[in-house]
C-alpha cells in the first residue's frame, strides 16, 4: 500500500519507481538516451510479472538460498594476501544470485542502477533474497576509488547498459591490479530480442577480442591493452 500510495494503477506505479531511478542516475550522468529510459519502466514491469509468476508456481522461495552457493572466484582468492576481499556484483537485479559461501573473508557488494526500485518492489511483493542492493552503474563507477575490488562479476547485464565500452573501462579502473572480471552474457542479445526494452547492445567474441556493437556502432574492446587475458 505504501508503494501504491502515489499511483492509481500498476503502470503508474512502475513509472513512479522508474522516475526515482532515473533521478538518481541523473545526479551523476544525464547522457542516457530516451530508449534506455523507456527500458527502465519495462524492466521493472518484467520483474514484477516474473516474481508473481514464480509465486504462483511455488518457486519463489528458492530465491532465499541463492547466495548460499559457492563463491565463484574461490580459486582466485589465494592470490591475494588481503584479509578482507571485496567483490562487486554489478547489474545484479533485485535478487542477487552470486554465491557467497567462501573459506575466505569476502565482502560482496550487490549493485544495480535500479536498486531503489528493486528494493521497494521486493519489499512490496514480499519476495525473498533481496532488498539490500546498492545504487550504482558501470558507467559511473569512476565515483569509486581505483582498485576498490578484487573481483567483479557482471552477469547478463552489460547488454542493458547505455554505454558498454565506457562501462568496461570503468570496471577495470575499480579493479585491484591482480583482480579478475567475470562476464557472463548471451551472445548478441539485442539482435535476438529485436532491440526491445533494455536490450540495446550486442556482445560477442570476435578474433579473440570482445566485440561490442549496436545499431550504428561497433567497437572491438582490446582487453590485452589493459593487461587482461580473455
Amino acid at each position: 500500500r505504501a508503494l501504491l500510495r502515489h499511483a492509481k494503477s500498476y503502470l503508474e506505479t512502475c513509472h513512479h519507481l522508474a522516475d526515482g531511478c532515473l533521478a538518481e542516475i541523473a545526479q551523476y550522468d544525464d547522457t542516457n538516451g530516451s530508449d534506455w529510459k523507456r527500458g527502465v519502466v519495462e524492466e521493472i514491469q518484467w520483474w514484477w510479472t516474473w516474481i508473481n509468476m514464480l509465486r504462483r508456481q511455488n518457486e519463489l522461495q528458492n530465491w532465499a538460498t541463492l547466495r548460499d552457493m559457492p563463491f565463484p572466484f574461490e580459486s582466485d582468492c589465494a592470490a591475494f594476501s588481503d584479509k578482507q576481499l571485496r567483490c562487486l556484483n554489478i547489474g545484479c537485479g533485485p535478487r542477487p544470485n552470486l554465491g557467497e559461501a567462501s573459506a575466505y573473508n569476502v565482502e560482496v557488494v550487490n549493485m544495480d542502477p535500479l536498486a531503489s526500485a528493486y528494493n521497494r518492489l521486493m519489499d512490496f511483493l514480499d519476495a525473498p533474497g533481496g532488498g539490500d542492493v546498492v545504487f550504482g552503474a558501470v558507467e559511473i563507477l569512476d565515483q569509486l576509488d581505483t582498485g576498490t575490488f578484487h573481483f567483479i562479476a557482471a552477469k547478463n547485464c552489460l547488454d542493458h547498459a547505455y554505454d558498454v565500452p565506457a562501462g568496461l573501462r570503468q570496471m577495470i579502473n575499480v579493479l585491484e591490479e591482480r583482480g579478475v572480471i567475470a562476464l557472463e552474457h548471451y551472445e548478441n542479445e539485442a539482435e535476438a530480442q529485436n532491440y526491445l526494452g533494455f536490450h540495446k547492445w550486442n556482445i560477442e567474441i570476435l578474433d579473440e577480442k570482445i566485440h561490442i556493437w549496436s545499431k550504428g556502432f561497433s567497437e572491438v574492446f582490446d582487453h590485452a591493452a589493459y593487461g587482461f587475458d580473455l
